[in-house]
């Protein structure tokens, strides 16, 4: 079985060394990037298995870097650790909705990394496995009769909301205060109808929604 490849973004060389040293020792294949804009480069090059992602950065912060990876089709499933020395006040609510799938606090421990990543990969194969992808609407599923423009339009639509509101189901499920859930709700069709997804459309398509 090949090695699980694992890409780690952080500004301070020391804490890529220890990370590299721990995962290599560990078997897995290491790659590491210094800043965010890096990372998304090194991520698409090497199509990695896991990122593991600081929160602060220059150039571009983990919240950009998350964004970016998301908007990528080849990496908007690769889960995401995201490490901060804030722990718990970076909130489960912004990693899920940001599309990471958990985070380690600074100063972390050998075994707590090491015990954490086969717990999120294992995480992120049971979702797949589980869940699949969303089917495409099919001609005439809805009431009224669309063109096949407008379904592709509509599919795209759909889909993107599907993809963003998976991402944050358990949140919602452990969500006791219908404020945030509403909160939720909003920041999840905002980032799902952005207007990248629009733009792409309106290239496609540009006489059915100019």
């Amino acid at each position: 079985m090949s090695k699980h490849k694992i890409l780690a973004v952080d500004d301070s060389q020391t804490i890529l060394k220890i990370l590299e040293m721990i995962l290599t020792q560990a078997g897995y294949e290491v790659y590491t990037a210094e800043d965010g804009l890096e990372g998304i480069n090194m991520a698409k090059e090497v199509k990695p298995d896991l990122v593991i992602l600081d929160f602060i950065m220059p150039k571009m912060n983990g919240f950009q870097v998350c964004k970016a990876l998301r908007k990528d089709n080849e990496l908007k499933d690769v889960p995401i650790i995201v490490m901060s020395a804030k722990g718990e006040k970076v909130g489960d609510k912004f990693i899920n909705i940001m599309g990471a799938i958990d985070y380690l606090t600074k100063p972390f421990s050998p075994e707590a990394l090491l015990s954490l990543i086969p717990e999120v990969l294992k995480k992120i194969e049971a979702k797949r496995t589980v869940t699949g992808s969303m089917p495409p609407i099919e001609p005439g599923e809805f009431k009224r009769e669309f063109s096949t423009e407008q379904e592709v339009i509509l599919n795209t639509i759909r889909n993107q909301v599907y993809t963003n509101f998976e991402s944050v189901a358990d949140t919602i499920m452990k969500t006791k205060s219908r404020g945030e859930i509403i909160e939720i709700i909003s920041d999840v069709l905002s980032e799902s109808l952005s207007e990248g997804l629009f733009e792409d459309l309106k290239i496609k398509f540009e006489k059915i929604i100019s």
